[in-house]
Parts: C-alpha cells; sequence; structure tokens
C-alpha cells in the first residue's frame, strides 16, 4: 500500500518574523538556565512549540534550522529528568543548543512527570539520540507518578503502563507485551479511563501503531498509521474553530514513522509505505543527523 494524509486545516499560519523571534526568545531562556534552572518547566512548551511551529514554514524540515530546533527542544526535556534524578545541589552538565551547560540540580522537578517523559522520550527517538532514550529508560515510573501526586496532577493509570512498556522495549525486558496490552485495555473509557474522544482518537491509535511495528508486518503497520493519522486530524478538524493552531505532529506517530523508517533501511522485508504532513520528510529519513553533535 501507498497513503498520503494531509494535515488538518490550521486557524492561521506563521511568518518568519515570528520563528525568528521566537528561536532569539529561545537563547535567552537557555541562557537564564545557567543562572537558575528551578523554573525549568515554564521552558519546556515555548521550545517544544517552536520546534513545532517550525513545519509550518519548513513542511519536510529540509532546512537545519529545523533539525536545530528539534534537537533543542530534545535537549531541554532529556534534561529535566537529569536534573531532577542528580543530587540537589550537584551541578549537572547538559548540552542544550550547542552548548555544554552547567546546571544545578534544584532537587526533584514535578515537572518530570508522565506527560513530558514521553515528549523527551519521543523526541529523543525522532533525534536518533539513543544515549538519551536510555538514560530517560532508566528513571523509575514511580519517580514519575511521584512528580506528578506532588503537582497534584492525575495521569489515566493506563498512561503508567504505557510508560512502562516503552521502557521494557529499550530496556530489552520481557514485560514488555504485559505492560503493552495493559495499557491498551486501561485505555478504554469502559476502564475508567478519563479523556473523552482524545482517548479514542489520540490516546489508543498510537499505541496500537507501536504494536504492529513490534509485530513486524508492515503491510499492518501501515494500515494502522494511516488510522492514526486519520485519527489525529480528525480529533484537530472538529476543534478548528478555536483560532489555535495545534496538533501540527503528532509525535508519537512521527517516531513510531522514525523507528519504521530504520527498520525498512535495515530489513528489504519491511516498508514504511505512509507519507503525510504529519511527518516531516527529513525528520523520518534523519537526513541532518550527524550535521553536529547533539
Amino acid at each position: 500500500m501507498s497513503a498520503y494524509i494531509a494535515r488538518h486545516e490550521m486557524a492561521h499560519g506563521v511568518s518568519q518574523k515570528y520563528i525568528d523571534h521566537k528561536t532569539g526568545r529561545r537563547k535567552e531562556l537557555f541562557s537564564e538556565l545557567e543562572r537558575d534552572c528551578s523554573n525549568i518547566d515554564l521552558d519546556l512548551f515555548p521550545v517544544r512549540d517552536l520546534a513545532e511551529t517550525m513545519i509550518l514554514l519548513d513542511p519536510q524540515a529540509a532546512m537545519v534550522e529545523t533539525w536545530e530546533s528539534w534537537t533543542a527542544a530534545m535537549q531541554l526535556h532529556s534534561a529535566v529528568f537529569a536534573l531532577s534524578e542528580a543530587e540537589k545541589g550537584s551541578v549537572v552538565e547538559c548540552l542544550i543548543d550547542h552548548k555544554v551547560r552547567r546546571l544545578k540540580a534544584p532537587g526533584m522537578l514535578y515537572c518530570a512527570d508522565p506527560d513530558n517523559w514521553e515528549n523527551a522520550f519521543l523526541l529523543a527517538v525522532v533525534c536518533r539520540d539513543n544515549a538519551r532514550a536510555e538514560a530517560l529508560c532508566r528513571v523509575p515510573v514511580e519517580r514519575l507518578r511521584q512528580a506528578a501526586e506532588g503537582a497534584k496532577v492525575t495521569y489515566n493509570e493506563y498512561t503508567y503502563h504505557w510508560i512502562s512498556a516503552l521502557q521494557a522495549y529499550v530496556n530489552g525486558t520481557p514485560d514488555l507485551v504485559d505492560e503493552l496490552r495493559r495499557a491498551m485495555e486501561l485505555s478504554s473509557p469502559s476502564r475508567g479511563a478519563f479523556g473523552g474522544d482524545a482517548l479514542d482518537l489520540l490516546a489508543f491509535p498510537p499505541m496500537e501503531v507501536f504494536r504492529r511495528l513490534l509485530m513486524g508486518d508492515s503491510d499492518k503497520f501501515n494500515e494502522a498509521l494511516v488510522y492514526a493519522l486519520e485519527s489525529h486530524k480528525r480529533y484537530y478538524d472538529e476543534r478548528k474553530d478555536d483560532n489555535r493552531v495545534r496538533g501540527i505532529v503528532p509525535l508519537s506517530l512521527l517516531a513510531w514513522a522514525c523507528l519504521a523508517y530504520d527498520k525498512s533501511q535495515r530489513s528489504p522485508d519491511f516498508r514504511l509505505e505512509v507519507e503525510s504532513e504529519y511527518l516531516p520528510k527529513h525528520l523520518v529519513e534523519r537526513s541532518w543527523y550527524g550535521e553536529f553533535p547533539v
């Protein structure tokens, strides 16, 4: 099969001037981290949002500046967990935006939670940073739960099993199948999960895509990926009247497409046959990988 999925209609576009302003602000944020990183949580959204927004100007991620934005987002998200796991007051060296920065660990960060862990992990997958992905998979799931509880944020229970499945995948532990099955089962509203139609359209489909990737059947994988992309599009199509630019890149689906592309390069029997505005070509094909140290 071969399929192409267009992106949902955006409420408005962005200008190069806007991108330049946000890029300058990103550099300021990173410089401020070296003075005090206790509020690093405030930097996560703008930095990741810039990486996604750049895709509107550079849909295929053909520019090195887009790659810089994505690697910077990965570096910052991973730094959250390096800092949170370090002894309070110790100095943690983190490469962020082409510079090794000496950051003072503030103690446990409440933003080192399940949502930011998943973003950090998926960004590492997209950027093909195995070392960061492996480091993230050494963070105990219970630490993520503690961070969420400290911030008084409640997550669906399936989230913790989903993260456990991803960690099992990277760590090569035998609980992968059980954790993935449990996550998929618990993501159903009938099992008490909350989130409305986001569960069916945004939460469950990426798990199925991941499952199909593990099984190694490229036809089934491509079918699941098409369905997941169409579900993502449907979700944001139904919310296009709120005048916000959202859902530019479904990060989990991009990450699994990246793994599928890499698998296709190793195995001639496996093929990635889905193209989409949601899956920037040069991120999927790691065209800029190795351009500079990350």
